[in-house]
């Protein structure tokens, strides 16, 4: 419906008794959420015998992703940094 086309494709079949045609569709991750039609069409020399159609609506699937926790080596790190620095800031102020 937004004037996309996914796919398409044409095949000839044999005529026989065949009553219906099963097709697997495949929505690849990367595709455009929106509506789209998937409609299909049978023709018969060049006359139109039967035409079919669904709406299909893609949607992205929605994350729930937790946010990373920091890495307590991090917090060690900056613990041990500020210490060294209110030892050093003490040191200088007792040697003036």
């Amino acid at each position: 419906m937004e004037l996309n086309i996914y796919d398409f494709f044409e095949e000839t079949l044999a005529v026989d008794t065949q009553t219906s045609i099963k097709r697997e569709l495949e929505i690849s991750e990367d595709s455009l959420t929106g509506h789209y039609v998937y409609s299909c069409t049978l023709t018969y020399g060049n006359e139109i015998e039967v035409v079919s159609s669904d709406l299909i609506t893609v949607v992205k699937e929605a994350t729930t992703e937790e946010p990373s926790a920091v890495n307590p080596i991090y917090y060690l790190v900056g613990l041990t940094i500020l210490i060294w620095l209110i030892v050093i800031i003490i040191y200088s102020i007792r040697k003036k």
